[in-house]
């Protein structure tokens, strides 16, 4: 998928909207980047952060950071 695609994916699910909020906007660059825009990725993902707040998308986005692509 393309990034523009692959943005508007996630932010459906995260969101309910086509885009993101601006306090959101880096933060779903950077889970978009991890998840390799991967469209399940990407809907997983925006599922589980999408009633969280600022704060637990850092501890979600450390954590993925943390786990190696290969496991």
């Amino acid at each position: 998928m393309g990034k523009s695609e692959s943005l508007e994916l996630f932010s459906w699910h995260a969101f309910k909207q086509p885009s993101p909020t601006k306090a959101f906007a880096a933060h779903s660059a950077d889970v978009i980047a991890y998840a390799g825009r991967l469209p399940l990725a990407l809907q997983v993902l925006g599922s589980y952060l999408s009633n969280c707040k600022i704060t637990e998308w850092h501890k979600v986005l450390y954590k993925l950071k943390c786990i190696p692509h290969d496991e």
